[in-house]
């Protein structure tokens, strides 16, 4: 009897301890980063964000191209013109700004990336054909 009220004991500690290790850690811990702090994070294009949240939708191409066609988008290897990304896209209509700056996203080049064909994952599989890897 006196084995079980110590194993219970025990027990009971444990799950004590336990409990007072997760509150702690649920306690403590934050997000690094709230879902919107994320979308707005994400990848700035100079003001061109600003710019399309600021229009008012819905908005074709063809508005967008007309009213900021002309800003210039920095990126890492040049620049690109609003309007020629977003007519890569095609003639669409835009119900918000989300829509728009997506376009925007995937009618970027290769400029707006760093180094092209970089990974930092395994290489190329027996057979693959890739870039040779460069050492730093």
């Amino acid at each position: 009897m006196r084995v079980h009220n110590i194993l219970s004991a025990v027990f009971t500690i444990t799950l004590m301890m336990i409990k007072v290790s997760i509150e702690s850690i649920f306690y403590h811990w934050k997000p690094l980063r709230t879902l919107a702090e994320w979308e707005v994070n994400t990848m700035r294009l100079n003001h061109t964000d600003d710019l399309i949240t600021e229009h008012e939708f819905p908005a074709t191409t063809e508005d967008l191209v007309d009213a900021y066609g002309e800003e210039t988008i920095e990126l890492p290897n040049g620049t690109a013109q609003l309007g020629e990304v977003l007519t890569r896209a095609g003639s669409e209509t835009y119900t918000c700004p989300s829509e728009a700056q997506s376009a925007l996203l995937c009618g970027l080049g290769h400029e707006a990336i760093g180094r092209r064909y970089y990974s930092d994952r395994d290489a190329y599989a027996a057979g693959e054909d890739g870039p040779q890897q460069v050492s730093f």
